[in-house]
């Protein structure tokens, strides 16, 4: 990917992204959205001192609809990574290893796409809820 082309995929993306978390309208498949943002992330990964600000990578979901009331999550709500080959579940496995010092264990179910959520309960009663939102508010 050159740069232009990289140019390309972030308002490709932006615009995806928008129609995907805001209007709740995808236009493509999660699988094409994910096989654009990850030859962006190629093109990031060998160029860091490219990445636009705007870029997709450089944060998570999109911005908050106005007409729900707000709020800041007290760690934030990341996403996901997607792995598409062996080599990367190893990848994934052997850096968890590593920052925890054990083998760990997994339960790995296909991936269901969804809203992503944080509920709050204070002494078993649900106090707040809301979902992922840009990961921080």
């Amino acid at each position: 990917m050159r740069y232009q082309e990289y140019k390309k995929a972030i308002e490709f993306l932006n615009y995806h992204s928008y129609r995907y978390y805001v209007l709740d309208q995808p236009e493509i498949s999660d699988a094409e959205y994910d096989k654009q943002y990850r030859a962006l992330l190629d093109f990031e990964q060998g160029n860091p001192l490219l990445i636009e600000e705007n870029s997709p990578s450089q944060r998570i979901g999109d911005k908050p609809l106005d007409k729900f009331e707000s709020f800041l999550h007290k760690s934030p709500l990341l996403s996901l990574e997607n792995v598409f080959s062996k080599e990367e579940i190893d990848t994934f496995y052997n850096r968890v290893e590593k920052n925890l010092g054990r083998k760990p264990e997994f339960l790995i179910e296909p991936k269901m796409d969804g809203l992503a959520v944080a509920l709050h309960y204070k002494k078993g009663q649900f106090v707040r809820g809301g979902t992922r939102g840009n990961g921080v508010q």
